[in-house]
């Protein structure tokens, strides 16, 4: 099993530790990511960025080519990260689970790498063969792919 990935979120792991709680809330609970683990941000109900349907919304960026650079938001703490970049951290995390056969296996691996104090870059290259600067065009067509237009 993998232990919980919480700790992360202060290390500058912000994008796993609020990506991985809002996939799971989105696919276990109810498909739609509303809920925010805010350390120190309050968060007013009808704040939340897209009404919570973020895959729709990002395929909207990936169409306009306003998808965030992961390189600018990787390095980032929990409570560094805006509506927008949780929305991404989602996504970044959806893409690297659903995008592979064995995405699962690689992105627990990624996670025991990166709390073994890897590099995310390096850890990155090891499990799904490419690293930050690759990500962004790989991100773009999967969401292109995969992400519906519209509700």
């Amino acid at each position: 099993g993998m232990e919980p990935v919480g700790w992360l979120g202060n290390q500058g792991h912000g994008w796993i530790d609020e990506g991985v709680a809002h996939w799971f809330e989105y696919f276990v609970v109810d498909q739609r990511c509303a809920n925010f683990c805010y350390e120190e941000v309050a968060v007013q109900p009808g704040e939340n960025y897209a009404g919570g349907h973020w895959r729709v919304a990002l395929r909207g960026r990936a169409e306009s080519g306003e998808l965030l650079r992961f390189s600018d938001v990787f390095a980032k703490n929990s409570d560094e990260l805006d509506l927008v970049e949780h929305a991404h951290a989602f996504g970044w995390i959806d893409f690297l689970i659903r995008h592979h056969p064995d995405g699962g296996e690689r992105f627990a691996a990624l996670l025991r790498r990166i709390k073994g104090g890897e590099a995310t870059r390096q850890a990155l290259r090891e499990e799904f063969g490419f690293g930050p600067l690759q990500f962004d065009d790989r991100f773009g067509a999967w969401v292109k792919e995969h992400y519906p237009l519209r509700r």
